[in-house]
């Protein structure tokens, strides 16, 4: 029943001339989808690499847990959050990949970390991706 009237809805706005309101978050929204294919190219290259680890926070983190904690994010807990709103959910999502970029900067120092090979190619790349995040957690 619930469908039958959100189509009806959505008919009546397409006759009116009308869009649909633009989800909150909306730039979060997009961001979030375009870094999906990103991280999981990167974790498709490290599951074909020799592991690496970092000392992150006082642990030894692998590059495959940080890259895997990425890909959990974008996935699973950012497009929750945007889910189930609250007036924190913009904030956390800032701070957790705020957590995600010092962890992966910590990867890329790494004496490990070998220049010019495919891994840090792609690494620089999600590094990038990460620090593009829009610019501040709006309340809406």
């Amino acid at each position: 029943m619930r469908n039958i009237k959100l189509f009806f809805k959505a008919l009546w706005l397409t006759l009116k001339g009308e869009k649909p309101p633009e989800l909150p978050h909306q730039d979060l929204r997009d961001w979030i989808q375009a870094g999906v294919p990103i991280a999981q190219k990167t974790l498709e290259i490290l599951n074909t690499t020799n592991e690496i680890t970092v000392k992150v926070d006082g642990r030894n983190q692998s590059a495959t847990v940080i890259v895997k904690g990425i890909v959990y994010h974008l996935t699973q807990e950012y497009p929750y959050l945007l889910k189930h709103l609250t007036e924190h959910s913009a904030l956390t999502i800032h701070a957790t990949n705020m957590n995600d970029q010092y962890a992966l900067q910590r990867l890329l120092e790494s004496s490990e970390m070998v220049p010019n090979t495919p891994l840090k190619k792609h690494l620089d790349e999600l590094k990038k991706y990460l620090d593009q995040m829009p610019s501040s957690p709006k309340t809406d």
